[in-house]
């Protein structure tokens, strides 16, 4: 909530509340102080009421006062200047009425003041100390803090840690008593891309880790943070969202974080180098996506997507006109883009339950099936100068039948990620699988629709790769079975079908994996599905999601589950994030 930059600025986040009886600073709520306002949110008049309160509370002139995030909306963040005058972070808690914050901070640096970052869920502090060659520059400290997640107590255990950088292979290890340490490193600054990895570890048996985002130590404005989670499960995210949306969309803005877009429009950035929500420009009412929750956030009839440049697409293909708005994070605006028309017949819009894929250079957007068609579209995520995204007819792609509803996924041979793909399931009462490449549907005839799917075998082979399907339902059943895929891409794919695979059934299952297991996720339950053997364990996980939601992995290993619905059909208020076993 409250947080000092490396330049000395100190931020708060806040949440306002237009409209109010009177001008006031409310309580901290979600993560967020609450301030109060007379002025409507007209004309920038919230925003100027909002910098005139804090500046008066704090003594601060207006000045030096700016509002960095959130303009548009209600959550903003607010930078005062490092030469207003204030004398510590704990001067600004006791001004704002927040005295019971000072205390009970997790560690404190240097006079006292709490480190970047701090709050009652971030545990420990590392700092490197950044020193010149032959030591005659002035030193300057990069603190890195670390996140915990909400349930730490297992954490108590560790009896030892180790940092690694990146990718030097430097390793530094030292005793610790659970989360009672700080460290402090040594090193020249450095223009090059590091990262580094924290390790805590019981013995032998690790615990938890964490990496940071790829940074370059000599960049004048480094605030950095990692996420220490537990290797092969869930964790939660310390901070409770105040108002979750489960139809809420997550996508990777490369090179900044998490680009995250609610129903209404709103917008938020979390930022991976300080692991910090940022609020920004809302997506305009007028953008005119679907708010049919059947289509909405599922990936059916619209979603978000990560464009090679650093911008982040929202695509709407369900209803006859396609839409499509683009996100900036760098100058913080959406922008309206036009979709070419893919020309022989192909349309964009209209295709509801499309198969979706992604080309893993993020440089395009495949629509394959959906709405009753057999064809596919590939839509380019960088548009030219004319902001015209370009579009065309999936070459040599024909669905033997509709299959909207299905499981698509790219199978790949050694030297190409995208040699074929492979459809599974959907509404229809057809062969459960067809591979592009050969055309004619594969397995028994069943209406199965919305398997979660992965590539069981890490890398592929000459022999090809075995795929794992599960859950979704059968005739609108929900089901525990399972399939399993053996492709041999531009050849041939053999399915088999597992009867009663999970313990339970998993109508709405999402996919998570590392390198020794596949994981599937649903109905408050977390399954680990070995890669050799296929043997399922349910390892204690706190799972907090039943259904909705998806995945949105960042650039530090980690994968985020947002939006969704828990068992009882709530908003789920947490974040829960994914760190891989190593």
């Amino acid at each position: 909530m409250l947080r000092v930059r490396p330049d000395g600025a100190i931020e708060i986040d806040v949440h306002a509340v237009p409209k109010s009886s009177r001008d006031a600073v409310g309580k901290p709520h979600g993560g967020r102080l609450k301030l109060h306002v007379k002025a409507a949110p007209v004309d920038g008049r919230a925003n100027a009421a909002i910098i005139k309160l804090i500046g008066k509370t704090l003594g601060v002139p207006r000045d030096q006062i700016e509002l960095v995030h959130g303009q548009a909306g209600k959550r903003k963040t607010v930078r005062i200047s490092p030469h207003a005058g204030l004398t510590s972070l704990a001067d600004v808690l006791t001004k704002l009425g927040l005295e019971d914050q000072v205390q009970g901070q997790a560690h404190c640096h240097g006079d006292g003041v709490p480190a970047p970052g701090s709050s009652a869920q971030v545990g420990l502090l590392l700092l490197l100390a950044l020193v010149g060659v032959g030591g005659c520059e002035s030193p300057r400290e990069l603190p890195i803090t670390v996140m915990l997640p909400a349930d730490v107590s297992d954490y108590d255990r560790a009896d030892n840690a180790s940092v690694v950088m990146r990718p030097s292979g430097d390793v530094f290890s030292f005793d610790v008593d659970g989360l009672d340490f700080t460290l402090e490193l040594e090193g020249p600054p450095s223009t090059e891309a590091q990262q580094l990895e924290l390790y805590l570890a019981d013995g032998e048996e690790l615990l938890a880790w964490g990496a940071t985002a790829p940074f370059a130590s000599a960049a004048p404005d480094v605030g950095l943070a990692l996420f220490l989670g537990r290797p092969g499960l869930l964790s939660s995210w310390p901070e409770q969202l105040d108002a979750p949306d489960p139809l809420i969309l997550g996508a990777r803005a490369i090179g900044r974080g998490m680009l995250l877009v609610q129903a209404d429009g709103d917008t938020f950035l979390l930022n991976h180098y300080t692991l910090l929500l940022e609020s920004g420009s809302r997506l305009p009412d007028t953008a005119g996506f679907s708010t049919d929750p059947n289509n909405l956030g599922s990936g059916l009839g619209s979603g978000l997507f990560s464009a090679a440049n650093g911008t982040v697409v929202r695509l709407g293909w369900d209803q006859p006109d396609p839409i499509a708005w683009r996100y900036d994070p760098g100058a913080d605006t959406w922008t309206e883009l036009d979709l070419a028309s893919p020309g022989a017949g192909v349309e964009v819009g209209g295709r509801a339950g499309a198969a979706v894929l992604t080309d893993p250079d993020d440089t395009r957007v495949y629509l394959l099936g959906g709405g009753g068609s057999t064809d596919g579209v590939a839509i380019d995520l960088i548009a030219d100068a004319q902001g015209v995204l370009a579009a065309a007819p999936v070459a040599d792609f024909a669905l033997d039948g509709p299959r909207d509803g299905a499981t698509a996924l790219w199978i790949p041979t050694q030297d190409d990620p995208t040699a074929d793909v492979l459809l599974v399931g959907g509404d229809a009462d057809a062969p459960l699988a067809v591979l592009s490449s050969v055309g004619a549907g594969v397995g028994p005839s069943m209406a199965w629709r919305g398997l979660g799917c992965a590539i069981q075998t890490p890398t592929p082979t000459q022999a090809g790769v075995a795929v794992v399907c599960v859950g979704g339902s059968i005739d609108a059943v929900p089901t525990a079975d399972a399939l399993t895929i053996d492709v041999i891409p531009g050849a041939s794919a053999q399915v088999d079908v597992h009867e009663s695979f999970l313990p339970v059934a998993l109508p709405d299952p999402l996919m998570f994996s590392d390198a020794s297991a596949l994981y599937t996720q649903g109905e408050g339950r977390w399954f680990r599905i070995a890669r050799d053997g296929l043997t399922v364990t349910e390892p204690n996980s706190s799972p907090a999601r039943a259904s909705g939601g998806h995945l949105v992995s960042l650039e530090n290993g980690v994968t985020f589950v947002v939006g969704g619905v828990n068992p009882e059909g709530a908003a789920l208020d947490r974040w829960q994030v994914f760190t891989p076993a190593l």
